[in-house]
């Protein structure tokens, strides 16, 4: 499966808990009208109710803690910040504005503060279970996986139900090969909630890393039928469906999930994939592969994509630059090295053939995988056959089919070996084979 960033834990605001003894001409009772709003979602309508209360008393915290709360759900950050540290300035103490604040710049990106605000926050209050997921979930956004995974720790001894801190504790869990522990933190958090879909797709997604497609398509379905729109599940589900061989069901899930997230280049990219694999709908592989590029001009992986679409329709020109794209976009992208490499050696075409710099950017290849991906090793074995040396060929070749997914889904492989054992070059007539791994 593509390999794909571990969906962000997501920063969790505190309860807000019911104004006492309401009166409904004075501050509390505007924010207790407010509050109500809230609770049915109407914040603008809260919103004025909050400020009415702060006209009437410009001390009173909770019209500040509540009106930043209803500016934080219609996405304006910087002033819920401004009313969290209005608060603050008035009650220094309070370690819900604190906690509150830093969510708030969580969600504006600016981490580092946001960051400060939580160890305040656990400094004025530390049995506050959501502050120290919430430190955590910002450690984790910021890479520093050994202090996210202790947060989330220390969130569950002091609240053993925390669901989200143990599915969030699961994804960086995974990320450092701890596969059982990361499973067993998900089993848990399915189990404290059901109904809570990202940790069926995480779920789904281990299993199918591991090579376990039943499971991993039990967890996809599950998520589909827990949330229709999350659009990852679909995705995923047609990757292991395309690794069947069932291209049809594998495009339907590939098009739900572009119609769902249609700025998100990866499931474009996907269904390029499975069209290049159907091999009856070049264009349309093609037409993927341009639209991924034009949502993420940057991205290596598409122009490999585009290199190998092109080089389907024998467009060796245009599939040159593609992948020279690829190689300036990635210069630390084994796959891009990967297919460069595979072109320069094996297109039919002599005139597009570079045995010195095939076997180079082979040797790339090799060096950033550390000889363990079979797809590197083919274009080791490519790049080698290039520059005359049919033995050492053979022995990539064989050492490529060391790996069992690669040797049942690269048919071609075996020609490869066949062409090379006679010393004999091999090449492709006219399509680019894909990646396995």
């Amino acid at each position: 499966m593509r390999t794909r960033i571990a969906l962000a834990c997501v920063l969790v605001a505190l309860a807000l808990p019911a104004p006492a003894q309401p009166k409904p001409d004075d501050a509390r009772g505007l924010v207790e009208s407010g509050h109500e709003l809230l609770q049915k979602e109407n914040y603008k309508e809260a919103i004025k109710c909050f400020t009415k209360a702060i006209e009437l008393d410009a001390k009173y915290v909770p019209a500040y803690i509540r009106r930043g709360h209803a500016r934080e759900q219609m996405g304006d950050y910087p002033a819920a910040i401004k009313d969290y540290t209005k608060a603050i300035e008035i009650d220094p103490k309070s370690a819900d504005a604190f906690g509150r604040r830093g969510v708030a710049r969580g969600k504006n990106d600016d981490l580092f503060e946001a960051i400060e605000d939580f160890n305040k926050a656990i400094e004025l209050d530390p049995k506050c279970a959501p502050s120290f997921y919430n430190r955590g979930a910002a450690r984790g956004r910021l890479g520093w996986t050994e202090k996210a995974i202790a947060d989330f720790t220390e969130t569950i001894r002091l609240d053993p139900q925390f669901a989200l801190a143990f599915y969030c504790r699961s994804t960086d869990l995974f990320g450092q090969g701890k596969i059982d522990a990361a499973l067993a933190d998900l089993n848990e958090a399915i189990r404290l909630d059901p109904k809570y879909a990202p940790a069926f797709y995480q779920r789904g997604y281990v299993y199918a890393n591991q090579g376990k497609p039943d499971r991993a398509l039990a967890d996809f379905n599950k998520t589909i039928e827990l949330d229709p729109k999350y659009a990852p599940a679909f995705s995923d589900r047609g990757t292991l469906l395309q690794l069947q061989r069932k291209f049809d069901e594998a495009l339907a899930d590939f098009n739900e999930a572009v119609r769902l997230d249609p700025k998100n280049p990866v499931p474009l990219l996907q269904r390029s994939e499975c069209h290049m694999q159907q091999a009856t709908d070049i264009d349309a592989a093609l037409k993927d592969a341009d639209a991924a590029i034009k949502l993420d001009p940057k991205d290596p992986e598409a122009f490999v994509q585009r290199g190998r679409a092109q080089a389907c329709r024998a467009d060796w020109t245009s599939a040159r630059t593609a992948f020279d794209e690829a190689v300036r976009l990635g210069p630390n992208s084994a796959s891009a090295h990967t297919y460069r490499a595979i072109f320069l050696a094996r297109c039919s075409d002599e005139k597009f053939r570079d045995s010195v710099q095939a076997f180079k950017d082979a040797d790339r290849a090799c060096e950033l995988t550390d000889y363990k991906s079979a797809n590197a090793l083919e274009a080791m074995a490519s790049g080698t056959a290039a520059i005359g040396d049919f033995p050492g060929a053979v022995k990539w070749m064989k050492q490529a089919l060391e790996d069992p997914k690669y040797k049942k889904l690269a048919p071609h492989a075996q020609a490869m070996l066949a062409s090379y054992e006679a010393s004999k070059p091999y090449y492709f007539p006219p399509r680019v084979p894909r990646v396995t791994d």
